[in-house]
Formats: structure tokens, sequence, C-alpha cells
């Protein structure tokens, strides 16, 4: 059985409680309000009824205007209505022009003297209402399923992809940071090596020497340059897996918010719960520049060689000098 509230402004209770009864005759529950008991009380009374009540009735005359209780409860029911779909705001309107805020609803033109027809109309108007609203609630759960479980499988998806990449970037972060580990220890190990082989040839084997000292800054040179490169990529690829990690972080948080608001989430407010997914920042590998990973070997070579030179004209023997003279 439908539920029903009148609403009324005060000075037309009789009216009021006339056309309850003919609602009731027809296969009404009635809800109606004759009673002054306090605001606060009132006001309880009416959210339980907003609550409750499959649809307001609202009646309408020419002290609808003067009757700030009135227009206050059906606002609020209008308010109910369109967050809700319930209650259904149906006004009867018998006498003056129907407000601006009821315009877009079906009203029904009704004679004091006739309220058996009025019933009769208002309980056809609530059924019709009552079944727009099912059929708009049935399609807006089959839309919901379908986001529900394309949304599931896809944050499924995306969370296996974002893992495997963390992980897979990792892997390659680490073994980039061994590899540059291992570049700098050959280097320090090349370095003495060549520092005790220089310091055994005294310095009679000069030219040779100089040979040994240009060949260990080029292997070494080598070697920085490429424990420079492994730092940088490493660095790169765990930029990479950071940043996947937050995305999955972030992807979490959303399916949490799906899984918690789902029945009355919009698509503005899923696109809220899912934008911090980290998409908008560039690579990391982006932004590795050429002078990350320039050993500059040759513009060292250069000067060991002018160096070497030097070394070469101010190192033979007097007599020598005398012979070249």
């Amino acid at each position: 059985m439908p539920k029903l509230f009148i609403s009324y402004p005060m000075t037309e209770k009789d009216l009021a409680v006339r056309l309850a009864s003919e609602l009731r005759e027809v296969g009404n529950e009635v809800v109606i309000f004759t009673d002054w008991i306090g605001e606060a009380a009132y006001r309880q009374r009416y959210i339980d009824v907003l609550e409750t009540c499959d649809g307001i009735v609202a009646v309408i005359t020419g002290r609808f205007a003067g009757s700030p209780n009135l227009r206050r409860e059906v606002g609020e029911a209008l308010v109910y209505r369109d967050r809700r779909g319930s209650p259904q705001v149906i006004p009867v309107v018998f006498e003056g022009e129907l407000p601006s805020d009821l315009q877009a609803t079906q009203a029904i033109v009704a004679n004091r003297e006739n309220l058996k027809e009025a019933a009769s109309a208002v309980s056809v108007a609530l059924s019709q209402a009552m079944a727009r609203t099912r059929v708009r609630q049935q399609e807006r759960e089959k839309i919901q399923g379908r986001l529900e479980r394309n949304a599931a499988e896809f944050v499924k998806t995306s969370l296996k992809r974002l893992t495997d990449r963390e992980v897979t970037y990792r892997t390659y972060a680490l073994a980039n940071y061994t590899l540059a580990g291992a570049a700098l220890l050959f280097g320090i190990a090349f370095a003495v090596w060549r520092f005790g082989v220089a310091t055994s040839l005294g310095d009679k084997e000069w030219v040779h020497l100089a040979r040994l000292v240009v060949a260990g800054i080029f292997v070494v040179g080598l070697a920085s340059g490429f424990a420079r490169f492994a730092f940088t990529l490493g660095k790169s690829y765990m930029v990479e897996a950071l940043r996947n990690a937050e995305r999955a972080h972030a992807i979490s948080f959303g399916e949490f918010y799906l899984n918690a608001f789902g029945e009355q989430a919009d698509w503005a407010q899923v696109q809220e719960a899912f934008k911090n997914w980290n998409i908008d920042v560039g690579s990391a590998f982006h932004a590795q520049s050429v002078k990350d990973i320039d050993p500059e070997i040759m513009s060292t070579l250069q000067s060991i060689a002018a160096a070497a030179a030097r070394s070469a004209v101010g190192g033979k023997s007097p007599k020598s000098r005398r012979r070249a003279a």
C-alpha cells in the first residue's frame, strides 16, 4: 500500500483532512499532521516521513506563497527525490499558479467540491511516478553492475602489470648498481696495479712509463664512465619502480573507494578517486643527458700526451741535446 504525506498551508487544514480521507478510500496509507507539537518535534517527524513515504502531496492554493513551512517541506522533499528517487512530489492545485520549483513535476488540477476525483488522480500519478523511478533504478543498477565488473577487472589487470613492472625495474636497477660498483672496483684495482708496475720501472724507462700511464688512465676512465652510466641507468630504473609502486597504491585506494561507495559514485567521483596514478610524470629515462655518462677520456688523454711530450724533451741527457744541436 502506497504511503502518502499531506503537506498543506495551516489555513487549509479542513481541505487537507478531507483530501486525506479520500486518499485512504482509494487504497493509500496517509500521514497528515493536524496538531502543532513544537518546531523540533515537528521537524523530526517530517524527516521520518521523508525517509518512509512514497509520495508527498502538496496542497497548492492561493495561500501557498504565504506558507513558509509548506514551501520548505516541498523543497526538502524535492531534494530527497532527486538524490534517492523518493518520495515522489505530487502538487494538487486548487487555486493559484504552480510554483516555479514544481514546474517540472506532474501537477493535478483539482476542485474543492470533487476531492474523490482528485484522490484518484493522485493515486494514478503516484503509481506512474513510482514505475518510472523503478525503471530508472533498474537501468542505473545495470550500468552500475557493468561499471563494477569492468572496473574490478581493469583494476586487477592494472595492478598486476604495475607490480610486474616494479619487480622488473627493481631487478634492473640492482643489476646496474652492481655493475657500477664492479666497474669502480675494477678501475681502482687496475690503477693500483699500474701504479705498482710504474714504480718498479724507475726513471730510466720513462717512455714505457708514459705509455703505461696513458693506457692506465684510458682504462680507468672507461671504467669510471661505465660505472657512471650504469649508476645513472640504475637510478632511472629505481625511480620508475617507485613510480609504479605509487601508481599501484593509488589504484588500490581507488579500488577501496569503489568497493565502499560504488553504488553512489558517479564518473566524476571515480576520476577523482583514481587521479593520483602519477601517469602525467615523464619517464626518468627522458631526463638523462650525455654529460651524465661522458667520462671525457679524450680531453684527458690530450692533456696527458702534452705532458708526456714535455717530459720527453726535458728528460734527454745533456749529451743527447748537444748532438741534436
